[in-house]
């Protein structure tokens, strides 16, 4: 879980083509490419295979998402926040 707002998100989708522009002129690799030769999968198998994967976004109103340290009413062995 992350404790990003709508204003840390707003836009992204206008500013994702000239994020995948720039990375693929500094690496050659647009960021699904990256990730597969990373994870030593074939790039179009792994595009294939995201090609029909939807993502979505749950808005939570409670807790307080992930401790990077498990203070503050966190479990010290998960590092997260009860």
């Amino acid at each position: 879980m992350t404790r990003l707002t709508e204003n840390d998100i707003a836009g992204i989708e206008a500013e994702w083509a000239t994020y995948e522009r720039r990375l693929e002129e500094l690496t050659g690799d647009d960021l699904l490419t990256l990730a597969a030769r990373t994870l030593g999968i074939d790039p179009e198998t792994a595009r294939s295979g995201v090609r029909e994967l939807r993502v979505g976004a749950i808005p939570i109103s409670s807790g307080q998402g992930l401790s990077a340290t498990g203070q503050d009413g966190g479990c010290p062995r998960w590092n997260w926040t009860v």
